[in-house]
């Protein structure tokens, strides 16, 4: 910012203050207001929580029904029902951040929340609310509550009808949604299973599974039992969208209405198929399920090969001993961390045992007899570099997103040349390793 907008902002705050009786230091209050900057605040939010900070609540905080929202940067009182409360622990300037995200909704609407490093672990879903001075800022033309340290939020004794109001559900392609994201969407139930969870004591049945269109899978969790089966193709109007491990969910809860309906669109076993795409396309997209890549394994990565894990935690041991747990008696394991590039960029990708045995024509008893008489930990990762590295692949797996980027999980890889257990024999003869 100009060194003038800040100081017109400054003044605004300081002449607040100076109404109440309050007398503040102005480099105090302009290194506050820098560092909200800093962290991508607007200055008009920045301006109330120091406010907030000295007790003083700024005059534009209004109290509104949530179907009354809009996207102007204006402080709200709110009362509602969540919807939906979860957390995620990012990274931030090398330092884990925690916040929390989700649904609140009353009976004109449903909005967006999030929180950043505010406690909310005593909150859950169900739970009525009131929520004070709580920010509006826009996301995808979409209003959504930012709660910061200085919003005062409690628990009310009030109960809410909550309308999933078509004011913010957009229709979306499911290749197309992201973390917070309230939607309208066409897609086919490919695969659905019923289990029980423990809510705050209380057992309850939830539904879960895959759904797909034609531009990408997705997993889904209804809360309710819309009587779905295996091939119905369905339209939801406000379905919610939340990131489990990068991977953005779909979230049909129980006030929604679900459509069954009957129309031109592909069919269970076209959308079953991995969905092929270039890496250059999933650049500014959240993870993907199911996906599938044609691509040249550029590197076999540190970490590949026969591996020890903690029997506890499942870390990978690092000199015989656990992070966590110390010194332990570690499991044996396999698997490849490779680099893989299909022309267009190039992501991480991590194969697990079953599959790093395909490749290698063996199996980890047979690798663990090979590295105790030979005496070298190394030697499978030699022979995965000699079998993979510079090697077509046509590999499927589930990509998830973090802030150090796409990871591919792979659940399926062929090998786009020889028979790999015979490749990989003749490259041990040849190479004596």
């Amino acid at each position: 910012m100009e060194k003038e907008q800040v100081a017109l902002h400054i003044e605004r705050i300081r002449r607040a203050l100076e109404k109440e009786g309050i007398e503040a230091n102005e480099e105090a209050l302009r290194k506050d207001f820098l560092r909200y900057i800093e962290f991508d605040i607007s200055p008009d939010e920045a301006e109330m929580r120091i406010l907030r900070k000295h007790g003083v609540t700024p005059r534009d905080t209004v109290r509104k029904k949530i179907g009354e929202i809009g996207t102007e940067p204006i402080s709200v009182s709110v009362r509602g029902r969540i919807v939906s409360i979860n957390s995620a622990v990012s990274t931030v300037d090398g330092e884990e951040r925690k916040r929390y995200y989700g649904i609140l909704g009353d009976e004109t609407g449903t909005i967006p929340f999030g929180a950043w490093d505010v406690d909310l672990s005593g909150f859950s879903k169900g739970d009525s609310v009131e929520i004070d001075g709580a920010f509006i800022r826009e996301w995808n033309g979409n209003p959504q509550l930012r709660i910061s340290r200085i919003t005062r939020i409690e628990k009310i004794d009030e109960e809410f009808s909550v309308r999933f109001s078509p004011r913010a559900a957009e229709e979306a392609k499911l290749a197309d949604i992201a973390d917070g994201d309230r939607v309208s969407i066409k897609a086919r139930i490919l695969s659905m299973e019923e289990r029980e969870i423990s809510i705050r004591g209380e057992k309850r049945t939830i539904y879960s599974g895959i759904m797909a269109d034609e531009s990408a899978k997705v997993p889904f969790t209804a809360w309710k039992d819309f009587e779905l089966r295996p091939g119905d193709l369905i339209k939801a109007d406000g379905a919610y969208v939340r990131s489990w491990k990068g991977v953005p969910q779909i979230n049909l809860d129980d006030g929604m209405e679900i459509e069954k309906i009957e129309e031109e669109f592909p069919s269970m076993e076209e959308l079953s198929e991995g969905k092929r795409i270039r890496i250059e396309d999933i650049d500014g997209k959240q993870g993907m399920t199911d996906v599938l890549f044609e691509a040249t394994v550029l590197q076999i990565r540190s970490g590949s090969g026969l591996i020890f894990r903690c029997p506890n935690c499942r870390r990978v041991l690092q000199d015989g001993e656990c992070q966590v747990h110390g010194d332990v008696e570690g499991m044996p394991d396999l698997r490849i961390k490779a680099v893989i590039d299909d022309g267009t960029g190039a992501i991480n990708t991590i194969i697990g045992k079953p599959l790093t045995e395909k490749i290698l024509g063996t199996d980890i008893e047979d690798c663990l007899k090979e590295v105790r008489e030979k005496m070298d930990r190394g030697i499978i990762a030699k022979r995965l570099e000699c079998v993979l590295e510079a090697v077509p692949v046509r590999i499927r797996g589930n990509l998830v997103s973090d802030d150090n980027g796409y990871t591919l999980i792979a659940t399926d890889i062929e090998i786009m040349a020889d028979n790999p257990g015979e490749r990989a024999r003749e490259l041990i003869e040849e190479w004596g390793v």
